[in-house]
Formats: structure tokens, sequence, C-alpha cells
């Protein structure tokens, strides 16, 4: 709207102020919505119950009085409130869809081909988008004066905000801000916590930021806060404060060294749709390009491709959506390069055409003929799973596939970015594996880095390695944990004696201090010792018979380095413990642990299910398959599309039976059997019991 100059089309952004919005909510509006949208009988006597039992007391002179029961208003603060609002907010929504159907509203659009929008509701924050008519505002108003009447709600025209697009006449306008007596303004304000427009000046756009910083490094004063108070402030609140706002928007490296001032002060001192629809249509975001006229929210946004490309994988599921050069579909998220000799054969087609017709795999042949050795080899060796069935990106840097600002940070420093300027020589992790206060350790980091404030260090104000911080790495590497305890904390204590002789004049005998230090580490020491069961730490796992009537499926995978195998042993005995069946099979890739206990736990329910067992008790090993397996979490790799089709196998065929964790001393028959398939050449079934586990069923079974 900002840069809509012609046209015969032109729009008004309406930003609403709710006066005291959940204060004022109907409750009999409420109950007609619900009622209207078809929520459960039960349910919505659950909700009228938590809305309606609320009362209050007041203390006069101290004394209690009432109880008062208000008729109306959702208390603020209350989890369900925001739900319960959005839910009256779908009467507002309703009259303006009724109105753009009769078609006297119609909303806006960002360009052609985008969908177009009329009204934004998040809880009380509204926008409504309309046409710049006198009619359509007209309409708008009634619209609200009857939802005003309906829900209790009072909408303060007179501090609600208009905006126009540019291509509005000043006669239009000032018509218009008469009909819905409210104020012109040049933006829009905040939205969601976000600036709703952008100028040129977008120092001062994003200045409520630094403020923010500002006011709590104020509001806090350092003779209040220890160290450790200092730190835990940064990193909990004001790192956290510009994070939200740099989901979005890219600040400029002036601004965010102007917040890292202030923050370095206080720690040494004292005190889609729419975009996709405008700039990438018909292709991906990794390929999209600047555009014409963009936005500053879209130049931030297409500021951070490279640590998208740098941190997504292909998980390859037919294979018609992967090119074969450029994109990250080998083990491990690797490239083929468009370099390669023959790539013109391959130029422009997808992976699809490089696996067999009837199955998925690999096309050996086909392969070995169109790329050389080495390329060939990363091919065949990038594994394809049955339990895959569609292609889709996912981020590497994180187990779950799924995105997040920490892996992506990290993703930055280690690979991507260059920051070897910042780093300094120096074994520094030793300093953090340290099982001493984390004081103790910033004190040695502190050392290390030179940057104590002591006479010296303050007059060179110059980073230098020295014989003593060498020194201190040297011993840290080489003495054994209870001396390396006894050397920091020993070091923490001396520190602790010179400050006390420097600013307090007292002077303390070389036992104080060691006895200060030795203290330190029995009060750490019993703070952190872990409880432990005695009972359960004597108790020797073993196999147990299932129950009356059912089955137990023991499950074990097993990997070689050797052969680079991935094998799989299944045993299957009754509530008697006699042998029933055995299987055992081999995959010719050494699959990620994850990956090969999902495929151990995906045959084993589906071989169950071949020879149509029920009642049947999986156990594995694998402590992390089975949490998987009754987990909701969501997991976008290969080992996440497993373990979904493990679920929705088991609960389709299976009843009356579970997965269960047992330790490898509980599992014995099946992880010998898991180490037998390596070696062989094809799966093989047991009706008999096989000689390697004879005497583990038969002892088990005493």
């Amino acid at each position: 709207m900002k840069t809509k100059t012609r046209g015969n089309d032109k729009f008004v952004a309406l930003k609403l102020d709710i006066s005291k919005a959940y204060d004022r909510m109907d409750w009999e509006y409420l109950k007609e919505v619900m009622i209207k949208m078809g929520f459960n009988q039960k349910w919505f006597q659950w909700m009228v119950m938590c809305i309606e039992s609320v009362d209050y007391s007041v203390l006069v002179n101290g004394e209690h009085v009432g109880p008062v029961i208000p008729e109306h208003g959702l208390r603020q603060g209350g989890p369900l409130s925001p739900y319960l609002f959005i839910i009256c907010a779908e009467g507002l929504s309703s009259l303006i869809r009724q109105a753009e159907e009769s078609e006297t509203i119609s909303g806006t659009s960002i360009c052609r081909g985008a969908p177009l929008v009329s009204h934004l509701l998040f809880v009380d924050d509204c926008f409504l988008l309309f046409k710049a008519e006198e009619n359509q505002a007209q309409v708008m108003k009634n619209i609200l004066n009857v939802y005003e009447v309906a829900s209790g709600q009072a909408i303060s025209l007179p501090k609600s905000e208009i905006f126009y697009s540019r291509n509005v006449s000043d006669e239009l306008k000032k018509n218009i801000t008469t009909i819905l007596a409210v104020r012109v303004v040049l933006g829009t304000g905040k939205y969601l916590g976000m600036p709703s427009m952008i100028g040129r000046d977008r120092t001062s756009t994003f200045a409520y930021i630094k403020d923010r910083v500002w006011h709590h490094i104020n509001s806090w004063s350092s003779k209040c806060l220890s160290k450790a108070g200092r730190e835990v402030t940064i990193k909990s609140v004001l790192q956290a404060i510009p994070s939200y706002v740099m989901s979005l928007f890219q600040l400029s490296s002036t601004f965010i060294t102007s917040i890292d001032r202030m923050i370095n002060s206080f720690w040494w001192g004292h005190g889609r749709t729419t975009h996709r629809a405008r700039y990438f249509p018909s292709k991906s975001y990794l390929d999209a390009t600047v555009g014409h006229n963009p936005s500053f929210v879209w130049r931030s946004i297409l500021s951070a491709p490279f640590i998208v490309r740098g941190g997504a994988r292909w998980t390859i599921g037919s294979g018609v959506d992967i090119p074969i050069l450029y994109a990250p579909w080998l083990s491990h998220g690797e490239c083929i390069d468009g370099n390669i000799t023959r790539s013109h054969y391959v130029r422009d087609i997808k992976v699809q055409s490089l696996m067999s017709v009837h199955r998925k795999s690999w096309n050996f042949p086909l392969i070995r003929k169109v790329f050389s050795d080495d390329v060939a080899d990363r091919i065949l060796n990038t594994p394809l799973f049955e339990q895959v069935q569609h292609d889709h990106l996912i981020w590497k840097a994180e187990k779950n596939g799924c995105y997040s600002v920490k892996s992506a940070y990290r993703l930055c420093v280690e690979e991507l970015i260059d920051v070897s300027h910042l780093h300094r020589p120096g074994n520094w992790k030793d300093i953090w594996r340290l099982k001493v206060p984390p004081k103790i350790k910033h004190l040695l980091w502190c050392m290390c880095r030179g940057c104590l404030p002591t006479r010296v260090r303050l007059q060179d104000k110059a980073m230098q390695t020295d014989y003593a911080v060498e020194a201190i790495f040297y011993l840290l590497r080489n003495l054994y944990v209870q001396l390396n305890q006894r050397f920091a904390t020993l070091c923490w204590s001396l520190w602790k004696h010179r400050t006390l002789k420097i600013w307090e004049d007292v002077t303390e005998i070389s036992v104080v201090v060691v006895d200060r230090a030795r203290g330190l580490i029995v009060d750490w020491q019993e703070a952190n010792a872990p409880q432990l069961n005695a009972q359960s730490a004597t108790v020797q796992p073993q196999w147990q018979l299932p129950s009356i009537g059912r089955f137990k499926c023991n499950v074990v995978t097993a990997f070689s380095e050797q052969f680079q195998r991935t094998g799989i042993g299944i045993c299957l005995r009754d509530d008697s413990g006699t042998f029933v069946l055995a299987k055992v099979m081999h995959f010719d890739y050494l699959y990620p642990a994850d990956v090969g206990e999902a495929l151990g736990l995906f045959h084993a329910i589906q071989w169950m299910q071949d020879m149509q067992f029920n009642n049947v008790e999986f156990e594995l090993d694998s402590k992390v398959t089975k949490d998987a397996f009754h987990s909701h979490h969501s997991d976008n790799t290969e080992f996440g599309s497993i373990m979904k089709a493990c679920m929705e196998m088991f609960y389709v065929h299976f009843t009356n039976s579970r997965v269960e964790f047992a330790r490898r001393q509980a599992n014995v028959a099946a992880h010998v059997l898991a180490r037998e398939a390596i070696s062989l050449a094809s799966p093989t079934i047991y009706y008999v019991i096989p000689s390697c586990i004879e005497s583990i069923i038969i002892n088990e079974m005493l």
C-alpha cells in the first residue's frame, strides 16, 4: 500500500483499538458463538463452568469484602482466555466474510495472483483492510457497531489508526476519516509486537528495542547482582529482547553493535503465503531473487539463503523433485558438482532417473556407466528407504530434521562463517569440563584470556598469551580429575584472598585459603551428587517371561564397520519361554544407530504381521527407538519416517500388544542372532532353535 501510487484500486488499512477487550466480553454472546460453532455439549459445559465460577474478594481496611461475582469478562492471564477470545472474534470475522460475499466490502492483495485479505485477527490485535470507498467505510463501521452491541466490546475509534495507499486523494481521505472518526497516521505502529511499516529511517523504527534493553539494564544495579546474576540476566533477558524481531527483520550491524556495547557495559561495568505469491510463486525459496521493488522484510529474509543451503539436505522419497546436480541429496547433505565429467548427461535430470523401476534401489549399471568411480561410490553409499514416501528438505544440523536457531548459529560458527580471528589457542574445553562451580570456570577463563582486572592488564588492555596460560592448559590436560578440581578451586580461593586484601584490607593465612577451597569442593560435590537407588543398582537385568497367553518378540540391531553391514536379529518365544521362531537379515549399508534400530523394529512388526501373530510384546534394547515410538514429536528425518511407518502398521494390525525397552543383558538371544546375521548371505528364518542361541534359550527358561 505504501508503494501503490497509481491505479484505480485504492485501499485502506484500519488498526482497531479495543478498550479493555478481555474485561468487557459478554458471556451470553460467547455461549451463543460456541453453540453456533458446534462444540460438544460436555466441552461447552466445562467452558461455561470455568467462565462463570469466578469470584473476587477485596481488602478494605484489612478485612475481606465479598465475594464479588462478575457478570461478564474473561480473566487475563488465564490459559483459556486467549482461545476463548479468538472464538468471540469469530463473530466479527463472520460479519466481514458475509459482507465480502455480498460484495459490499472487498479486501486487498499485495500483487496479482495473491489471495485477497480483508482482516487479520490475533486475539485483540485487529487489522481491517478494504477499498478506499465511502460506502465500504460505512459498511465497515456498521459491522463494528453490530459487533460491539453483540459482544459487549468497546472499540475506541478515536484511538484507532488508519492508513491509506498513496494513490488515495486528500478529499477521499478526509471523507473516510470523518465516517470512521479515526485519526490518520503515517504508519500503523506495531502489529503482534513488530513494526507494521518500515521507512527509510530504520534506526528510529527499531529504536524501541534499544530502549527496552536500556530500561532492563538500568532497572538492576550491579551492586545487587553477582557475576553469575549478570550472566543469567544477559542470557535469559537482554539477549532475548531483539531475538523476536530478528526472526523476521535483518537489523543493521551498527544497530546490533550498539546493543552489544550496552550489554558489554552491563557485564563489565556497574550498570509465508503473501511473500511466496509475490516473490517466488513458481519456485522454491532457495531459488528466489530480490525481484522488483522489494520490501525491507523481503530483503531481510533473502539475506539468509546461504544458511538454509548450508544446513539443508533432501530425504529421498520418489526422487521426482530432486535435481541430480547442485542439490544436497547425498549422504551427510553433500552435492554433486556441475563440473564433473559427463555432467551434460544429467543436467536438468531428477534423482528418480537413477533408481530402479520396480523397487526402491539404485540402478547400479546405469550409475556406474554415467558417473566416475568416486561419484558413483558416493551415490551408491547413499541409502534408500521404502518408508520415506516423499521428497522433502530437512535441517541436517538437528537430529529431528527441524530447524532451530541454536543449530543454525552453531552451523554458521563451525562451517559457514569464518570466525578464526575470534579463536584463541588453547584447550578451552578442558576448562568447561571441570567438575567445579561455574564461578571457578569463569575465573580460569578470564585468567587464560588475559582479561582479569589486574593493574597490569588494565594498563596493557591487550590479549597476550604468556607462560601462565600455557601452564594452566598443561595442568588441566595432564592432571587427574580430583587434582584438577583442587587446582582450579585453589586458584579461585587465591583470587578471593587477593580481592579481600586489596579492597577490604583483610589478611588471611594460608590455612584459611586452603580450607576455603576444600570446603567449596565438598559443598559442590554434595549438591551435585547423583541420587542413586541402591536396590536397582545391584539388580542384574534378565529376560522375563511374557504374561500368560502372550508372546515376546526380542529385537536387536548390530553394526559391523569391518563388513559395512547392519544386521537384525528377531527371536520369538511364548509365555513358557519356549522357542517359537527366529529370523535374521542384514543390509549392505552401515546405517546410523538410530536408523538401524528403527529398521529392526519395523521388520519385526512386519514379520509378526505376516505370520499373523497377536498379543505380542516387542522388546528392543534401544531406548531412543522406544521413546520415539511412543512420542508424538515431529521428526522429518529418515528415522522419523521409519518410526511413523512402524506406528501405522502396529496400530492397524495389532491389538493388546506393546513396544517396550529392555537392556542388552535381557536381550542376549536376539543380540547373538543380530551378530550372526552380519556374516550370512541372505535372510534366514529358523523354525527350530539355532545352535548359536540354544544354550541361552535353555538357561533363560530355568
